[in-house]
Formats: structure tokens, sequence, C-alpha cells
């Protein structure tokens, strides 16, 4: 059970990092070589806080929030510097160097997936370097997969890839603000106690479902009035 959540969350955040990396303007080698590097970050991580995943585990608790709020602005702010493809194509730009930053993962959803591999250490029985060294393949290969197949099927509909790079920045960037607001809220109320709702009066009930009935009438007649009228 734990492998398949590791395995589910190397899955979501290689599918993020790699449909990023399919619109962008890098060929197919750059693509591998970012993604190997992304690998060998997980890999640095689980050696370095190996030994000591719980200083890895407060840093998460603490600022996963306000880290997960910074990379969706970045990510919006990114996104919204224009749409001129040929800015991004040539080496030596400065929006082109600042946009490499899109490429990123999110950090701490990074130290998240480390944290899991080292969770995994002792349920594999294994070294630490063999369990981090095969959770970075796989993440590395998963963000390969993901980028050359958004890569085909961009190709497949005819769009330029790098025409869709604004838009996917502003629309990841929505998404991780919209997550980051919401899912701590959802995770906190799951762990407090509940109480099933009790209707104290049936007749109240009905009124309240009466009124509400009765309004959205009324707002759809005033609608078709004012389109009669216009």
């Amino acid at each position: 059970m734990v492998i398949t959540g590791v395995l589910v969350a190397a899955l979501i955040l290689s599918v993020k990092t790699g449909i990023i990396l399919g619109t962008s303007w890098l060929s197919r080698r750059a693509i591998v070589f970012v993604s190997s590097l992304f690998g060998l970050a997980l890999f640095a991580l689980v050696k370095i806080f190996a030994p000591h995943y719980n200083v890895l585990a407060q840093l998460l608790d603490r600022h996963t929030f306000l880290g997960a709020i910074l990379a969706a602005i970045l990510l919006i702010y990114l996104g919204l510097q224009g749409s001129d493809t040929e800015e991004c194509e040539v080496e030596g730009n400065k929006k082109s160097k600042l946009r490499w930053l899109a490429f990123l993962p999110c950090p701490f959803c990074l130290g998240a997936l480390a944290f899991s591999v080292i969770m995994l250490v002792p349920l594999l029985a294994a070294s630490t370097t063999i369990v981090g060294a095969g959770a970075a393949v796989v993440f590395a290969l998963l963000v390969v997969a993901v980028a050359l197949g958004t890569r085909k099927l961009v190709g497949l509909a005819k769009f330029r890839p790098v025409v869709l790079f604004n838009q996917l920045l502003v629309l990841m960037g929505a998404l991780t603000l919209a997550f980051s607001l919401v899912i701590p809220n959802f995770v906190q109320s799951m762990t407090m106690p509940m109480a099933p709702v009790t209707v104290a009066s049936p007749l109240w009930l009905g009124g309240v479902i009466s009124g509400f009935v009765v309004l959205v009438l009324a707002g759809y007649f005033q609608y078709q009035r004012n389109i009669k009228g216009r």
C-alpha cells in the first residue's frame, strides 16, 4: 500500500513537470537531460535527509503551504510574461533565462516525495542508496515519458509546443494556488470529530426548501422577461 502511494505521488509530480517540459522549447535530448537532473535531485534529497528525516518532516509541515503559494505565484507570473514564442527560443534572452524556473518541480513536492521514499527503506529492507536510486530512475523515466508523450500529442494536433507554454503555466499556477488553499483545510477537517446533521423540525426544512425553489423560479422568469424586453 505504501509503495502504491509513493508511485502515485511520483506519477502526479511527473505529470505536472512532464507536461510543462513537453510544451517547452527544449529539444528531446534536452528534455531527457533535464529529467535526469530531477531524478538526481530526488536521489540527493533522499541521501541527505535519510539520517535526519525528522528535520525534513518538520520543514514540510511548517513551510509547505507558503512554498505552494510562492510556486503558484511564480508560475502565474511566468505565464503572464507575454506570448512571444520567438523570445522564448532565443538563447541569452532574459525572459528565457527566467522561464527555466518554470521547469522546476515544486521543491516541497519533491521533498515530500523524498520523504515517502525514505519511509520505504525499512519496509523494503534495502539500503537507502538502492531505494533512492530506484525511485530517482523511476521518477526521471516518468517525467521523460510524460514530456515526450505531451510533445507527440501537441504535434499530432499541429500546434507548436511553445504556443501552449504560457497558457499552461497560468493554468498550473492557478491549480497549485487553488489546491494549496483547499487541500490543507480539507485534510484538517478530516481529523475533526464530525456529528450527523439533525433536522429539528421537518416544517422548517420544508419552508427553507420551498423558499429556495421560489427564489430560483423568480430569478428564472425575471431573466426570461429581460430577454424578451431586449
